[in-house]
């Protein structure tokens, strides 16, 4: 279902920036929640080990979620005895570029030298919907040392995840995640992928949510002159028709219905039949909006018995 939802100039200049020409973007953040959910306890589990990489690089795997979940545990295989684990963890929008492409990421969860042999606690719980891509890297090590001794799996390993089968794709940095300074250092630089490399194994515990949260993704971005556009995608059983507000900012404020993830939330809004489809807006092409910034959540009704909101959404408005 298409919705045409205009946008007024005087809405949109709010937070304007430059002279500049900057490009329109668009930046999914934050997660959903669902009103009544249940879940139950698992795992990501690894496959046998094959080899071992040692280098001041990092290596691990990433893959398309299938369900919604949370991470609680990572613990890196540590079979040479080095000591030491060191992980970081991520949630992407989308897979990392193949090499010699890269993406710059900063991990959600990150730990350097902690003793090898257990699981480390994740607190708080990082969150994935399904649709989101999980990637993590991780690697043993000596005390404050920034060599990596990556445990390599085989190639395109199939695992369950919630029940689902997915494939584990190779990922990594050409750096130490161990690094105190410069690209790597405590998880932040560029990402690739290879996905028909060997894997390097991090082992996760994870909450199986049994109902994914509503998703609100960008399918056409903000260009001026343009129409950009959003999909909202239910998830939620029952849902009877679904909302998207507008915004300006970010925030996080818990009500019983859910997390707003929206600041400055504007009495404006649209309706989405069934609670799934696509949101149109047309973009006036005047270079004064250039750098500005608006921020979208979308709900899934599905009363009396649920009620979904979505992850946020920021847009910036550009060429």
């Amino acid at each position: 279902m298409r919705v045409l939802l205009p946008i007024f100039s005087t809405l949109l200049l709010a937070g304007m920036a430059s002279a500049q020409t900057p490009p329109a973007k668009a930046v999914n953040y934050g997660t959903g929640s669902v009103m009544n959910q249940s879940s139950t306890k698992g795992t990501i589990p690894m496959p046998s080990h094959v080899t071992y990489y040692t280098s001041a690089r990092t290596r691990g795997y990433f893959f398309k979620a299938p369900v919604a979940f949370a991470v609680i545990g990572l613990q890196v295989p540590d079979l040479l005895k080095k000591g030491y684990q060191n992980v970081a963890l991520y949630r992407l929008q989308a897979a990392p570029p193949a090499w010699s492409k890269t993406v710059n990421v900063k991990p959600l969860y990150f730990k350097k030298w902690a003793k090898s042999g257990s699981y480390l606690p994740v607190l708080p719980p990082v969150i994935y919907n399904k649709g989101d891509y999980f990637a993590v890297l991780g690697a043993a090590s000596a005390k404050n040392s920034k060599v990596m001794s990556n445990d390599y799996g085989p190639r395109k390993p199939q695992v369950q995840v919630g029940g689902k089968t997915v494939t584990l794709f190779r990922c990594g940095m050409q750096y130490s995640i161990a690094a105190s300074s410069g690209p790597g250092a405590n998880g932040v630089g560029p990402m690739w992928s290879e996905v028909n490399g060997p894997i390097a194994r991090v082992m996760a515990n994870i909450i199986v949510f049994k109902t994914p949260f509503p998703r609100l993704d960008t399918t056409a971005k903000p260009v001026l002159g343009t129409t950009a556009k959003l999909q909202l995608t239910a998830n939620v059983p029952s849902t009877t028709v679904g909302v998207v507000i507008l915004g300006l900012g970010r925030t996080k404020i818990p009500t019983p219905l859910g997390t707003l993830l929206v600041g400055s939330p504007i009495l404006f809004g649209t309706a989405v039949p069934t609670g799934s489809g696509i949101v149109s807006l047309p973009i006036p092409k005047d270079p004064a909006l250039a750098g500005g910034m608006v921020n979208f959540q979308g709900f899934a009704v599905a009363l009396p018995t649920n009620f979904g909101a979505s992850n946020g959404v920021e847009w910036t408005l550009g060429y």
